[in-house]
């Protein structure tokens, strides 16, 4: 793909996200000054979530795999993830979701030196663009696309693909916790990398509030490469609570992955994490308004 062919889809993706909000858009950004710490936990539990937020994930990765020195590898990445949710004129919600990663001594196979090199920068963008609700009963739907741009600026560091996909997810939010699940395939539609994509993810949500903003559960992606036919399965640990720095709700998180499987060359055996929300004003939504 050519940058200014890259460069002219993303625009395409935000003039249209920006037209069917514009013209649909119905309200300002829920306030949560009156609202307990266990409240806002429970909101930001649903994978609907009608709160915006800024999440930032630290995580450390370590890796293991039949390639040489691959016992050795580890990395750490920071990824920002931004979710604006927008309530429609019928109810219904329009959840956009970017995720930028930085990665840093991201482990690369070099095979004519034998080993690994450390590369450093920005990743592949991702996005999700989906449409649902969340009804009073607890039932929560959404379905919708995702899409990654090849963004990397280096060639470790991304697919060198730009792939796109469906997504939807059924769920159940009660004052207890959460049950979800959310599924997501993308295929590659342009790109210079000459290995065909086609990667099925699968998330489950299972969270448990225990009040007080204390909440513990998982919620783990489970990947599937099709043309390799190989999995990366993680067990997940979430442990999670929800505080107010100043008049700002702030969820802090810690994760734990321990993978039981990944591709047998190379793959990441045990992550540890540290997260970092903060509850905030929906301006993209107040500036469209």
């Amino acid at each position: 793909m050519h940058q200014g062919s890259l460069a002219h889809a993303i625009a395409v993706l935000i003039i249209v996200f920006g037209l069917i909000v514009e013209t649909t858009y119905a309200e300002q950004s829920i306030s949560t000054s009156e609202m307990s710490t266990t409240e806002i936990a429970r909101h930001l539990a649903n994978p609907n979530s009608p709160l915006a937020s800024l999440t930032m994930k630290n995580q450390y990765t370590l890796y293991k795999g039949s390639l040489p020195r691959a016992d050795n590898q580890g990395n750490y990445a920071m990824t920002f993830q931004p979710a604006f949710p927008f309530r429609l004129d019928n109810g219904d919600r329009l959840f956009f979701r970017p995720t930028i990663p930085l990665l840093i001594n991201n482990p690369v196979f070099d095979a004519g030196k034998g080993g690994f090199d450390g590369q450093s920068g920005l990743g592949d963008i991702s996005l999700d663009l989906a449409y649902g609700q969340t009804l009073k009963s607890g039932f929560l739907w959404a379905t919708g696309m995702s899409t990654t741009l090849p963004t990397a600026t280096g060639s470790g560091l991304g697919g060198q693909q730009w792939t796109l996909g469906p997504r939807a997810g059924l769920g159940l939010i009660k004052k207890w916790g959460v049950l979800a699940v959310f599924s997501t395939n993308q295929w590659d539609v342009a790109g210079w990398a000459n290995a065909s994509t086609s990667v099925l993810t699968i998330q489950p949500f299972v969270t448990l509030l225990l009040g007080e903003g204390w909440a513990v559960g998982t919620n783990p992606s489970l990947v599937y490469n099709w043309n390799q036919s190989q999995w990366t399965l993680p067990l997940e640990l979430v442990v999670s609570k929800t505080v107010r720095i100043g008049k700002t709700p702030v969820r802090l998180g810690f994760t734990f992955d321990y993978y039981i499987k990944q591709p047998d060359n190379f793959g990441p055996k045990l992550m540890i994490g540290f997260n970092i929300t903060p509850v905030v004003k929906n301006i993209i939504a107040e500036v469209l308004q």
